[in-house]
């Protein structure tokens, strides 16, 4: 819990400093168990230690940070499929 409550104090800093001077986030909320330590650089979540495809199942296009959801799709396919015909 400790490490968990460092992890994500440093990636707010970090990330505040990047998105600050033009940059992406380094880390985000972890698709898998939910909490602010998935390392974008590494693509592993530094707690749970699981990884998410970062290239779309169907369209083999990247999938960006802000859609990363465990899916494996981009959202442009995930809103695809859950379109009602």
């Amino acid at each position: 819990m400790a490490v968990e409550k460092a992890l994500i104090s440093v990636n707010l800093f970090t990330n505040h400093r990047s998105i600050k001077d033009g940059g992406e986030p380094v880390s985000i909320d972890c698709p898998n168990c939910f909490k602010e330590t998935y390392d974008l650089e590494e693509d592993v979540c530094l707690i749970c230690e699981e990884s998410v495809e970062r290239e779309c199942q169907l369209c083999g296009s990247h999938i960006p940070f802000s859609e990363l959801d465990g899916s494996g799709n981009c959202g442009y396919c995930n809103h695809m499929i859950s379109k009602d015909d």
